[in-house]
């Protein structure tokens, strides 16, 4: 046998059960295809005579793997041309571990510097992603990497900086925030949750109850900014904390004039948390119309059927909760406009509306200020002393107070019917 290279057509070549590397043959088998489309196969393959002329690779199985993938893709054809070496069948086995042993992988930090010359020298992130095989979002992380910190490159280095955490230094570009991040830091730096949190203690989380509340797309339309993580897709970071706190006051102030038309005394807004002084007034309920009666037996034997058919599938992550959930805030609404106010007692209460830990609009109804406590006790022994005298004097019953059904808008009864049942489940 001859160990000079020769050219074999693709088709008469197959995978050699002697190859050494039994775990992650296909890995990145995309990307050393289009490799090789764009650039040529830079190493042969070693193989093994397995009948006239039928070959078997022994080293080279990844190769082999890629080059029949663009032959199904039509981008070469099925005798395409391999150069390859030709080994005696007992050097099989030992050539086979000398590649996969002897192999060192790229450094990631010169990885990292042969993307950027690459767009240095004039290629678009676009078109290195198409000729390497890999995502855009790929490129740019290896670009990210790449405008790091010279401090921070040599400490990863030397190991003092692991992958993960020079990830995180990417958030921002000012090397001198870098650095100052990085001096503060125990060595070596392993956690990229702790190399966020430092470089962005001034900022609010993506998933903040505030920002959750507003939405990133009416904070981006107000002119906000937000810091993306390009490894981590769920560190997300607002540039402008004070903007989604007025954007959040707004967005509440907007249906103040929408409960004071439903008859309530005053409104307040509050986004810090602070405890509501005051007792509270509670309503009474209505008797259900029969076209509610009818809707709450429709929407009940739909969610009966489909807790019979969730309980019987027990899928976790079905989407068929989202449903469920549905109907009982439509069963919740229906129930919550039953609620009826005594319009005197309304007039002397108010709404606090809050933002929940969920991110969801919270109306705490019927809070009573200290110095209305007394006229809402004068007003609820005058009712008592009425209701008493009807029941003595039935002849003469005097006529009942008017009444203010629920005392909520009815899309606001709808969202928060919404909020409590996905709460309640979760």
């Amino acid at each position: 046998m001859s160990n000079t290279l020769v050219q074999i057509p693709l088709n008469k070549l197959s995978a050699s059960p002697l190859n050494v590397r039994k775990k992650d043959r296909k890995a990145d088998i995309d990307a050393l295809a289009a490799s090789i489309l764009a650039h040529g196969l830079l190493q042969n393959l070693n193989v093994v005579l397995k009948e006239e002329d039928r070959y078997e690779v022994v080293a080279g199985g990844r190769r082999l793997a890629a080059l029949k993938a663009l032959v199904k893709a039509e981008a070469i054809a099925r005798d395409y041309a391999v150069s390859c070496k030709i080994l005696p069948n007992e050097q099989a086995r030992e050539a086979s571990l000398a590649e996969n042993i002897q192999r060192v992988d790229m450094d990631a930090m010169d990885e990292v510097d042969a993307y950027a010359q690459l767009v240095d020298d004039g290629g678009s992130p676009e078109e290195v992603a198409r000729r390497f095989g890999v995502t855009v979002r790929h490129v740019h992380q290896r670009l990210a990497l790449a405008k790091l910190s010279p401090k921070i490159k040599a400490a990863w280095k030397r190991g003092d900086v692991t992958l993960d955490a020079a990830r995180a230094f990417c958030l921002v570009e000012d090397h001198a925030q870098q650095d100052a991040v990085f001096r503060s830091l125990g060595k070596p730096i392993a956690h990229a949750s702790t190399v966020r949190a430092r470089l962005m203690s001034d900022r609010m989380r993506g998933n903040d109850r505030l920002a959750v509340f507003v939405g990133l797309e009416a904070y981006e339309l107000a002119g906000g900014a937000i810091v993306r993580d390009l490894f981590d897709e769920e560190a997300v970071y607002i540039g402008n904390p004070a903007l989604i706190t007025q954007l959040a006051e707004q967005k509440l102030e907007s249906m103040r004039n929408t409960y004071l038309e439903a008859g309530w005394g005053w409104l307040d807004i509050n986004l810090d948390g602070a405890t509501i002084k005051g007792s509270r007034i509670h309503p009474d309920w209505r008797d259900y119309t029969s076209e509610e009666e009818a809707e709450l037996a429709r929407l009940r034997e739909e969610m009966n059927a489909l807790d019979e058919a969730l309980d019987a599938d027990s899928i976790e992550d079905d989407p068929r909760w989202d449903t469920r959930d549905d109907l009982a805030g439509q069963i919740e609404t229906i129930r919550q406009s039953a609620r009826v106010w005594d319009p005197e007692l309304l007039a002397l209460s108010g709404v606090v509306l809050s933002v929940s830990y969920e991110g969801h609009l919270s109306a705490v109804c019927g809070v009573v200020r200290p110095n209305d406590e007394a006229a809402v006790r004068e007003i609820k022994n005058r009712r008592r002393h009425d209701e008493l005298y009807e029941d003595d004097h039935d002849e003469t019953r005097l006529p009942k107070e008017p009444v203010v059904e629920s005392g909520l808008p009815k899309a606001v009864i709808r969202d928060l019917s919404l909020a409590r049942t996905r709460a309640i489940r979760f």
